[in-house]
């Protein structure tokens, strides 16, 4: 009889367990997190739902059926902490060794092709080395890296208002950034009054064209005369603003254009659509919950009228930032209790793929809502009688035969999404077509012929034919 209530103790405090963990499971992923990292938790709310039901179910089955259950999965819970255990002692990489091994061998990969000594310290280090040196510098932190585009309490709002949330769309204005070091070296550039890389002065003059995209237009990793903007600047002789951020996806250039395009009013628009990745930055973009009010309702957040705010906000994140990532490398090598006893480390080993492939799949849904972004972002245009023309550029994974991902078995949903901007009446600029398709050697167009972004000479050949379209 005691052994009888024995076992229902512990089927009992299972069950009970299983919905705990269920019930925390849907709350990390849909009120802690806004639904932005709901990819990561599938799998953890499969599995806490089938072991809710399993335990449940088989509750009411004789009492050694049940006995055997329980020695099985306390056999196997304890199979599992000595595992993490030993991942704890012996495989114990935190995600800081991890990326300064993968810039090692890309530096020991250059140096040994190339004969050339490329940088391989982290931007953080960088910043520390300049901040020594005093030199005054800062790094950049994207809309997109601000808690997954959802915005920040506005910690210098007026207000007070608990629910005052903003998420900048530019950056600190007249700051000197650290760029990317994917040329080998660090690129320091100095950002206009509102964030974004460009010579201030043109914001003084009537604007013809303004650039939209990703890390592509925002052109950090080379001095800023190299850009799309600076070449296309000279072949048309007109006044262009880039307002590119890296990390960018359609819904944050659509929320970008309508805070700052209605000032200037271009005549133009280049919306640069980078087939890698704009489609995957959808699934996150569409569950932020501001970024959502600049596609279905008249919404914008005055930002133009407000960087001094930006700039403090801004200056906050960055030191918050700097802080955590200087601390990463220690902190992640303390053994932790609690993660020890969520077995972060055999969930890392056996779930992390699972979770990127998750994450790196397009469905219809993502398709629609970028239907909808194209749609308000004519919409928008139209107000001024704004010309838009896409600039489509070709995923990198087309150069190289070895990449394999979900997106490339599609062809990138090339064809879905030339008929939705064909059923918006928006002109393509195929790059890919004109460009690369029958270009000798691809790779020779990327940095030391790795993925990477384009170097100057192909941004200067691929300007001329954006010209040669808008003449």
């Amino acid at each position: 009889m005691k052994k009888k209530k024995f076992i229902n103790l512990i089927y009992i405090s299972s069950i009970l367990f299983s919905l705990f963990c269920l019930v925390y499971t849907i709350y990390r992923s849909y009120f802690f997190f806004n639904s932005a990292r709901e990819e990561h938790y599938y799998i953890y709310l499969f599995i806490f739902s089938v072991a809710l039901i399993f335990f449940i179910v088989t509750f009411f089955f004789n009492d050694d059926f049940k006995e055997n259950i329980l020695v099985s999965s306390i056999s196997l819970l304890f199979i599992f902490y000595i595992t993490e255990l030993f991942l704890i002692i012996f495989l114990n990489d935190n995600n800081y060794d991890k990326a300064k091994k993968e810039r090692l061998l890309r530096h020991e990969k250059i140096y040994k092709e190339y004969n050339l000594k490329t940088e391989y310290r982290s931007k953080v280090e960088y910043l520390d080395y300049l901040k020594s040196k005093d030199i005054d510098v800062s790094l950049m932190i994207t809309p997109m890296r601000i808690n997954n585009a959802q915005g920040v309490k506005n910690k210098f709002s007026k207000t007070k208002n608990v629910d005052d949330i903003i998420l900048p769309l530019g950056g600190s204005s007249f700051k000197k950034l650290i760029g990317s070091s994917e040329t080998g070296k660090f690129n320091i550039y100095k950002t206009d009054r509102y964030g974004f890389n460009n010579s201030d002065n043109l914001w003084n003059k009537k604007i013809d064209i303004m650039l939209f995209g990703d890390s592509a237009v925002h052109f950090d990793y080379l001095p800023e005369k190299f850009s799309w903007s600076s070449n296309l600047r000279q072949l048309l002789n007109k006044n262009i603003l880039s307002l590119g951020m890296s990390n960018n996806g359609p819904l944050l250039n659509l929320a970008t254009f309508i805070e700052y395009a209605k000032t200037k009013k271009p005549s133009k628009i280049l919306w640069f659509y980078i087939e890698e990745n704009d489609l995957l930055e959808i699934k996150i973009e569409t569950k932020s919950k501001i970024l959502k009010k600049y596609l279905y309702e008249n919404f914008d957040q005055d930002l133009i009228n407000n960087q001094n705010l930006i700039d403090l906000n801004i200056e906050h994140i960055v030191s918050s930032r700097v802080k955590f990532l200087d601390n990463q490398n220690e902190s992640e090598k303390k053994v932790n209790l609690l993660t020890f006893l969520k077995l972060q480390k055999l969930r890392n080993l056996f779930f992390s793929n699972l979770n990127n492939h998750l994450a790196n799949r397009v469905n219809h849904q993502d398709l629609r809502s970028f239907n909808e972004i194209i749609k308000k972002l004519k919409f928008e245009a139209d107000k001024f009688k704004c010309d838009i023309h896409v600039i489509y550029l070709p995923a990198q994974g087309r150069f190289f035969e070895n990449h394999k991902s979900f997106l490339k078995k599609k062809d990138y949903y090339k064809r879905d999404v030339l008929n939705i901007f064909k059923k918006n009446n928006i002109k393509v600029v195929d790059l890919y077509e004109l460009y690369f398709k029958n270009h000798p050697d691809p790779q020779s167009t990327l940095f030391f012929r790795m993925p990477s972004h384009y170097n100057k000479d192909t941004i200067a050949e691929l300007s001329k034919k954006v010209a040669e379209f808008l003449k």
